[in-house]
């Protein structure tokens, strides 16, 4: 019942407005929203739209809903969320705003890419980066003790088990889905010391390592909390931006799609490997044609 309809019926049938028609329906903003605040979970519902609320300073916002973005990879994280404002499915909750872009706001933190592993993360930006033979350290100023190391393994020489539990008195091990490839964190309990072993598949590279390790050593091992929270900021900001290939190693991966391609297509998706371990999808038009079904690894065709 709108408020107009609401006043209309009280002061027909008692000649004057009911406190209880005071109800007041805002209008919602027109067109694209910028908004920044902090995304947080809320409260799981059969009858409320929205699976995450924006709040700042403590204040709800908007509820959030995204069919384009996956809002958990920003939960905790102070965003700029830009999209159309909608109606809740009741007046009295907080209208929808339906994201269609997010940007993490960074306050304190420096991006880096490194080309070579296709990815990217963001650390606090007091720390330096390093490149120590075919690795990468970030460590303190002044200090050569590494916080934070990034190297690729190869996937024989990882002496942990990706699927279930090993752990041990020494060491905690927890597999985990990173970015829809598997991956398994490692935690010495005596140091404090965490690792996340990241397996990308098939790897183009010429050393055929598949790989990345990212280990960090806190700063202070006794607060174990702030130590977990941290590091976990650090590999939720991880991004994959695609893997740069030496030249050799394109030019053999682009003889290899021309050969295995339907029809010799020229698309970059034909050939990519897919399947596997990490169960890489192709895109839509192509499907994944299994040639080794120990390992469930095949190459993209077109349909």
């Amino acid at each position: 019942m709108t408020r107009r309809f609401c006043i209309i019926a009280a002061i027909v049938l008692f000649g004057f407005p009911l406190a209880g028609c005071q109800k007041t329906i805002v209008d919602l903003p027109k067109g694209v929203q910028t908004v920044e605040g902090t995304v947080e979970d809320a409260e799981i519902s059969l009858v409320r739209r929205g699976t995450h609320v924006l709040t700042d300073e403590g204040k709800e916002l908007y509820f959030l809903e995204s069919a384009k973005v996956d809002l958990r990879d920003y939960v905790g994280s102070r965003a700029t969320v830009k999209g159309l404002v909608q109606a809740n499915t009741d007046a009295k909750w907080l209208p929808v705003l339906i994201v269609e872009e997010i940007t993490e706001q960074s306050e304190g933190q420096k991006v880096h890419a490194f080309p070579a592993l296709g990815i990217s993360l963001q650390v606090p930006a007091l720390w330096q980066l390093h490149t120590q033979g075919s690795g990468s350290i970030f460590n303190l100023p002044g200090q050569l003790q590494p916080i934070l190391t990034i190297v690729e393994d190869d996937f024989d020489d990882i002496p942990y088990d990706f699927f279930g539990d090993s752990s041990t008195e020494e060491q905690e091990m927890v597999p985990v889905i990173i970015a829809s490839k598997r991956a398994l964190r490692v935690t010495e309990k005596e140091t404090g010391t965490m690792s996340i072993h990241i397996d990308r598949g098939i790897s183009t590279a010429p050393t055929k390592k598949r790989v990345i390790t990212i280990q960090f050593k806190p700063e202070n091992p006794d607060d174990a909390k702030a130590s977990n929270e941290l590091f976990l900021r650090i590999i939720q900001s991880l991004k994959f931006t695609g893997e740069v290939r030496s030249s050799t190693a394109a030019a053999a991966t682009k003889g290899t799609s021309a050969s295995s391609s339907a029809g010799n297509d020229s698309s970059p998706a034909a050939g990519k490997p897919c399947g596997g371990p990490a169960g890489i999808l192709c895109p839509t038009g192509f499907y994944c044609d299994v040639q080794d079904l120990q390992t469930n690894i095949g190459k993209c065709k077109k349909r």
